[in-house]
């Protein structure tokens, strides 16, 4: 099998971006100036992931690691416009290796080619000098510890005179396969190498096989002008690649035991008469496939073992069909198993799959009538290529002409499905007449995984944009070919979201812990009271009941029912609390947010007999609710998912102030500070998607600090002016990352940072009136203008209150 698999991503995947609205939670609180948020606004732009801010323009991955969570390639810095060798997961973000330690010889391009299994280890190239005439490329090897390290530099490597690439890399990343320049050769011409590295023995030249350092003074050195090394076995102990001989290309296959063996010399392959070259090989090395060009002038696909040599699968029972070209493109992991492509007596190319027991199969032709289109489920009527495999051999991968011969497009086959067209979702054999047929161009595989349920690739949109594509198949749902960056981009743009939403719920509650309700004793003025002119008797307990409703030109509307109690203790204390229910149905920039949510609090308060002195207040208020967060299918080749969470909250504030009466006015300077936190719990998306997504618990916890002043002004006996006015700054905000796994590629485990904290101190100004009626109850207006954390629009908030006291 191939141990490097491609994945192509579009020219802007370096740093592929999105715009998106707003995100307003429910935010169950009991004042009347709700703030809502923005996690991003629809003139800004938010990166896929953290650390991309180097790279724009082009850029392309041409690497995935074996379960699909790291990413390799190459992406075109803002600086100098170099393209730089990057590694992508979904924790780090697009981190340029020539960034990292270790790699400060890097002068201008690089590129990633290669990755080991577990995504820790880069191979590739890179150039080095000072300016673009004296720039010479160089191999390296990356990891985090040692950053990308010239491989002509270690030792074992000094022969290597010029250029050098590394192309493949072991599964466990200690052996690097290449190709460099030497410094000396028979004919005194310097030719390019294939080399084995490990750091060991550096770069080993493996066409020099007596150690010599000149190739072609061993009768054994038979490579002696240029090769170069493109497969490793996955130990290393294998590599595979071609060689120049007599004018031909020849396949290779080299072992420390055996050297550079030509594979067209060993018993088995006398048909061989021209070129001949190694494409992949199985996991233990001990199978070659490829093609080599055959005596009637036709190149033959290919299966070499050390007993057979190399088998001409077109001369296999079964294989009769394939009379003209043919290639060996894939292996299984134990090499029993070969894909590729041959033509057939139309000469027109077919995908193959080829057994022992079976012979190349021509997987184009469903009903193996020998005739491709005879049959409604025969779609690739045209050209069809086998390029990739699963490590079972069970699922072959690549791409075909469909009937109308326009397009090329991406298929899965294997035996139960058939060659399934990934762009035709409802299998009607026309793309594009439902809405997640988004691929409406050309399509093809790039890569598969070793089970064969994931493929990714590349495909055009309706207006002829190459995408990046996913595709997960299902036994029992099929598969939809999903955008692999957009699908991304609605993790992180709901994940975002979900960060935006915790930090509203936890400033919505910390805002509701500022409710409270003073009973009239008659002495002096309340918030609810006109000033102590107003001899009402006293009532010792005061009920109200509020509706509120808020504003946000980046996040909506929100509206709140409200219900709050008090008792009078003594003159000076009084105690209260309440109940707040919140709906909302808000679904703004893929992210959606449906539920209801309760919240309960309560508060003790003292104020100075005669409105001047000290006065204070301590609250406490808790949240809790059931909510279905959704994330959207808005974005091109997306897949919306659901799944229910839960979300709590705890808040608890104290407030220090000083009242200062003259005439009808009460002027209470304060400072308060106030301590809350939201906790989101872990939840799965609907398992009906193509893949799935868990998010982890999150939790946020924010202390802020409240400088402000409050005014009541007696108008006359009946009606009270209120004004309040201050400055809230965070003193410590966790702002905790979303988390989580999925089966996206690249996505596997992912952390999300939380929305950017816009505003760290933000001002609120408030105002409302209050009429008493002689019966003791009286009706509050209140309008309010407050900044957001996460919004650089104000949230503009207006209620009304009704209060009876007894």
């Amino acid at each position: 099998m191939k141990e490097d698999p491609i994945t192509y991503f579009s020219n802007t995947s370096t740093a592929r971006q999105f715009y998106s609205r707003t995100a307003c939670l429910l935010a169950t609180t009991a004042l009347l100036y709700i703030p809502c948020i923005a996690f991003a606004a629809d003139d800004e732009m938010l990166d896929l992931s953290t650390g991309s801010g180097w790279a724009s323009g082009r850029g392309a991955g041409w690497a995935v690691s074996a379960d699909g969570s790291v990413v390799a390639g190459y992406a075109v810095s803002v600086v100098g416009s170099f393209d730089r060798a990057f590694r992508w997961d979904a924790t780090n973000g697009l981190v340029n290796l020539v960034d990292t330690v270790g790699s400060e010889w890097v002068s201008r391009r690089s590129t990633a080619e290669a990755i080991s299994a577990d995504g820790s280890v880069l191979a590739g190239f890179a150039e080095e000098g000072e300016t673009f005439r004296d720039t010479v490329e160089r191999a390296f090897r990356w990891d985090a510890t040692n950053g990308m390290v010239n491989l002509s530099e270690t030792v074992g490597s000094e022969w290597v005179l010029g250029p050098s690439k590394s192309y493949a890399v072991s599964a466990d990343g200690l052996v690097v396969g290449g190709y460099a320049l030497d410094s000396a050769s028979s004919n005194g011409n310097a030719m390019s190498r294939a080399f084995r590295w490990d750091a060991n023995t550096g770069m080993v030249n493996i066409a020099d096989t007596d150690g010599s350092g000149t190739v072609g003074d061993s009768d054994s050195e038979w490579a002696t002008t240029n090769s170069s090394a493109n497969a490793i076995s996955a130990d290393g102990s294998v590599v595979a690649g071609r060689a120049m001989a007599g004018g031909y290309w020849r396949a290779f296959r080299w072992t420390e035991a055996t050297g550079m063996v030509n594979l067209a010399d060993t018993p088995g392959s006398d048909w061989v008469a021209g070129s001949s070259y190694a494409e992949a090989v199985s996991v233990d090395g001990s199978v070659v496939v490829g093609n080599a060009r055959h005596s009637d002038y036709q190149d033959r696909a290919y299966r070499w073992t050390e007993t057979t040599g190399m088998a001409n699968l077109g001369d296999t029972v079964g294989s009769e069909w394939a009379t003209r070209y043919s290639v060996a493109s894939d292996v299984s992991a134990d090499g029993s198993v070969v894909a590729g492509s041959a033509n057939d007596d139309d000469n027109v190319t077919r995908a193959f799959r080829w057994t022992e027991t079976t012979g190349m199969v021509n997987i184009a032709d469903t009903d193996g009538s020998g005739t491709v289109g005879d049959s409604d489920s025969e779609w690739a009527t045209g050209r069809s290529y086998g390029s990739f495999m699963s490590a079972d051999g069970s699922a072959v991968a690549g791409w075909a002409y469909d009937m109308d011969a326009v397009y090329t497009r991406a298929f899965r086959w294997a035996e139960t499905t058939g060659m399934v067209n990934l762009a035709d979702t409802d299998g009607s054999g026309t793309i594009g007449d439902i809405e997640s047929e988004w691929a409406t161009g050309s399509s093809s595989v790039k890569a598969i995984s070793a089970d064969g349920s994931v493929l990714v690739g590349h495909a055009r949109d309706g207006a002829s944009v190459m995408r990046p594509f996913i595709y997960r198949f299902s036994a029992s749902t099929g598969g939809v070919m999903l955008d692999a960056v957009n699908t991304q981009m609605g993790v992180v743009r709901s994940a975002a979201g979900q960060g935006a939403a915790v930090a509203t719920v936890t400033a919505a509650l910390s805002t509701a812990l500022e409710t409270e309700l003073v009973v009239d004793s008659g002495d002096a003025p309340t918030i609810y009271t006109v000033s102590k002119q107003n001899t009402a008797p006293r009532n010792p307990m005061a009920v109200k009941v509020s509706a509120l409703h808020s504003t946000n030109d980046d996040t909506g509307n929100l509206s709140i029912g409200l219900l709050a109690a008090a008792i009078g203790l003594s003159d000076q204390l009084t105690a209260g609390g309440f109940v707040a229910l919140g709906d909302d149905g808000t679904s703004l920039g893929g992210f959606g947010f449906d539920g209801k949510l309760t919240s309960f609090g309560g508060f003790v308060r003292s104020t100075p007999i005669g409105d001047t002195g000290l006065t204070w207040k301590a609250s406490v208020a808790e949240s809790d609710g059931d909510v279905t967060i959704t994330r959207d299918a808005s974005l091109t080749g997306t897949e919306a998912g659901t799944g229910n969470s839960a979300l709590s909250s705890l808040a608890g504030s104290v407030e220090v102030g000083y009242s200062m009466a003259s005439d009808a006015r009460v002027t209470t300077p304060f400072l308060r500070i106030t301590r809350t936190t939201t906790t989101r719990d872990a939840y799965v998306e609907d398992g009906s998607i193509s893949f799935p997504i868990y998010y982890s618990e999150t939790t946020e916890t924010v202390t802020t600090a409240t400088l402000g002043l409050n005014s009541q002004s007696a108008l006359d006996e009946n009606n009270t002016l209120r004004i309040g006015f201050g400055l809230e700054a965070d003193l410590n905000r966790s702002n905790t990352a979303i988390t989580g796994i999925s089966a996206i590629p690249s996505m596997t485990a992912f952390s999300v940072a939380a929305p950017e904290i816009l505003n760290t101190s933000r001002a609120y100004f408030k105002a409302g009136l209050t009429h008493r009626f002689q019966s003791g109850s009286a009706v509050t207006f209140d309008v309010a203008v407050r900044q957001s954390a996460f919004s650089n629009s104000p949230t503009k908030t207006g209620g009304i209150t009704y209060q009876m006291q007894f």
